[in-house]
């Protein structure tokens, strides 16, 4: 049985509760039955059930739950909550399975929605209709004139119609952003409406943002949600240093919501520092800064050594324009103690992060965690370089799902 800190014989802990007739899931796979209380956030004592209501005191609310499993609070140690919610007011497109049902979940909302000045959407995933990637004569005639950008499920790769692509002022003529690539139809020259990686910003800030009160209301629900699917903690991204606001505002208010570890973009490292010094309500953790190095494998944007198969001039995207100056502010992240994850899912994208944690951990630069998101087509090298307790693999199996297809090919 395990006991929390010791208190004087009969001195009964006040607000403690005890789950009694349960079956515990425990570390390693272990269940036990019995009885389970905490308080104040503190496990007191598991196991036996007159012993733990000893511990806990015959004062404690107790609750008979007659063989119900019970699990610890869960993780998830990768998520975009705020980006997320937000998607559950646009377009859905998750369920799509060909070019009909996507264009009808298009024209539902549009129906549903129609004094909104952008059609915004996300979720469709190509692999789930034989990899056809969609392109803006599938959407052009929807719209009715409005401008519209629809997310690829990853977040990496999307959709704009022909009234965006002229409100960015994007044409044959239009060079690649860096970090980025406008995608071309190969006998014309002309955009196909796809947009990788960087390449869709040039769209993006086109959009007009949703007010902070919006933002917070769907993030709100969104992390309410999380706490009813068994989540008590994440680690969470926002895009803009900027969007700490809405969180702050999230949890200022009394609720129930899982406690998040948010990282913010590296390039905003000097902010973070500074927000670093502020105080933050309680459940709200800054844990460290984030960077990308490549984008997905199914948007063909993961940073490859060797070329696609279905396209031998095609090794990804790198979101890196100057090597000297990304590798100075992962340094200057791990000198100042922030934890660094960098987002790579090709081999040259994990071993260029690799190359910069060992500068790290060679040079003595701090102790916080230096992380590699996705860490999804290491070389046999790689894996081996990954021997350090301050490296580590943060890996999504949900990844091996939706790329298993692309993998095979």
């Amino acid at each position: 049985m395990g006991n929390a800190p010791c208190r004087g014989r009969g001195e009964a802990w006040q607000g403690a509760t005890v789950l009694e007739r349960v079956a515990l899931f425990l570390p390693g796979g272990k269940i036990m039955r019995g009885s389970i209380a905490w308080a104040r956030g503190l496990i007191l004592a598991l196991g036996d059930p007159a012993g733990v209501l000893g511990i806990a005191g015959h004062g404690a609310r107790r609750m008979t739950l007659d063989g119900a499993l019970v699990l610890p609070g869960l993780w998830d140690c990768h998520t975009h909550m705020l980006s997320g919610a937000m998607e559950k007011a646009q377009v859905q497109l998750g369920c799509a399975r060909d070019s009909r049902e996507f264009q009808e979940a298009i024209l539902r909302w549009c129906e549903q929605n129609p004094d909104e000045p952008w059609i915004v959407g996300a979720g469709w995933n190509d692999a789930l209709w034989g990899g056809e990637p969609p392109s803006k004569e599938w959407v052009d005639a929807l719209g009715r004139g409005r401008p519209m950008f629809l997310l690829r499920y990853d977040m990496h790769s999307g959709l704009a119609n022909s009234a965006a692509l002229e409100l960015a002022g994007i044409d044959s003529r239009t060079q690649d952003p860096p970090g980025g690539r406008i995608v071309r139809d190969p006998a014309t020259g002309q955009p196909t409406g796809r947009l990788l990686e960087r390449a869709m910003e040039l769209v993006t800030r086109c959009i007009p943002p949703p007010s902070l009160p919006g933002k917070a209301k769907l993030l709100s629900k969104a992390l309410e949600r999380a706490v009813e699917l068994g989540l008590t903690s994440l680690q969470d991204l926002v895009w803009d240093i900027e969007d700490l606001k809405v969180h702050r505002e999230v949890f200022s208010r009394d609720g129930c919501r899982p406690r998040v570890f948010l990282r913010t973009p590296i390039q905003q490292l000097a902010e973070y520092l500074e927000a670093r010094r502020d105080p933050w309500p309680s459940g709200m953790v800054l844990q460290g800064v984030k960077g990308f190095l490549d984008g997905s494998l199914g948007s063909r944007s993961a940073w490859l050594r060797e070329p696609y198969l279905d396209s031998p001039n095609d090794r990804g995207v790198s979101w890196i324009s100057d090597p000297r100056e990304f590798s100075g502010m992962v340094m200057m992240a791990a000198r100042e103690e922030v934890g660094v994850s960098l987002h790579a899912i090709g081999d040259v994208a994990i071993g260029m992060a690799l190359g910069m944690y060992w500068e790290c951990i060679e040079r003595g630069l701090g102790h916080a965690p230096l992380r590699i998101e996705h860490f999804q087509h290491p070389s046999p090298e790689d894996i081996e370089r990954m021997d350090h307790p301050r490296l580590v693999a943060s890996m999504q199996p949900l990844h091996m799902r939706f790329d298993a297809a692309a993998t095979e090919e």
